[in-house]
């Protein structure tokens, strides 16, 4: 009984074992797919300049709030920082949120890596991002290392006694030494984008689908990842099934070809 229980636990195991696998497969295929084509379309929009591409909110202000090319120790960047937004749903009530969006546009020297420091500065602190590269791209832009949310929200360049305080630097580190610093001019008054989605809100009570005086509507990306999927997932299955067959084949070839062992021999002389 032992031995018949053993056999169905390890071949309820292998099961499973070939379910994670399965979904381990379709995990890893539908992130390398879509992996694959947003570095696709980020090479298109960095040739084509369409910058909007690396927008990540719904909303953002074709105007940036700052715009100029940095240049440092022969390494030359294209610094823009964008108003950006988006709008979420929060208990039946359409919620506007907003901040700002950092681009950095790598144009000649040695590309950083995937990860570094930045620091938006205020007047009496500063508060640490996280910058990252666009996958192989010399792009990068900056994200809250808690949240991974991928722009800085305005709520916090708020003081204790919510007032807003004006940024007034963005300094770049890596491992710590400063690749170069911007000076910023960005006050509460800067943002504009907010009051209007919400003027637009309050009338209609949707979101707007359309561009409108100070904010345009970012390109929807839609991936379709089942081509990929798929056949990785036949790939799978297919590899699976021969080596299930090879592994069950194999075993049952080998059943009633080992020697008895000398009990065995015993109870089979008592049987004749």
């Amino acid at each position: 009984m032992g031995l018949m229980v053993l056999k169905y636990i390890n071949r309820i195991l292998y099961a499973l074992g070939i379910a994670l696998g399965l979904i381990f497969v379709y995990n890893l295929s539908d992130s390398y797919a879509r992996t694959l084509e947003l570095q696709t379309r980020g090479k298109e929009a960095l040739e084509s300049e369409d910058y909007a591409a690396f927008t990540p909110t719904r909303y953002y202000n074709p105007t940036p709030l700052f715009d100029e090319t940095i240049s440092d120790s022969g390494v030359i960047y294209q610094v823009k920082i964008y108003e950006v937004a988006y709008i979420r749903l929060l208990e039946d009530e359409l919620i506007v949120v907003d901040g700002i969006h950092v681009l950095m546009i790598q144009e000649e020297g040695p590309l950083q890596g995937e990860f570094f420091q930045v620091q938006f500065v205020q007047a009496d602190r500063t508060i640490d991002y996280v910058g990252y590269r666009y996958f192989d791209l010399p792009v990068y832009s900056v994200m809250n290392a808690e949240t991974a949310t991928m722009f800085a929200r305005r709520e916090i360049f708020y003081n204790p006694s919510l007032t807003f305080e004006p940024i007034i630097g963005f300094n770049v580190y890596q491992e710590d030494q400063v690749l170069f610093e911007v000076n910023l001019d960005i006050e509460e008054d800067d943002f504009v984008i907010k009051s209007e989605l919400e003027d637009y809100i309050l009338a209609n009570n949707d979101a707007p689908s359309d561009d409108d005086l100070h904010y345009a509507l970012s390109p929807e990306v839609v991936i379709d990842t089942k081509p990929i999927v798929i056949r990785n997932l036949s790939i799978y299955v297919v590899f699976s099934t021969i080596i299930t067959y090879v592994i069950f084949k194999y075993r049952n070839q080998r059943l009633g070809r080992k020697n008895p062992t000398e009990g065995l021999k015993k109870d089979l002389d008592r049987l004749q």
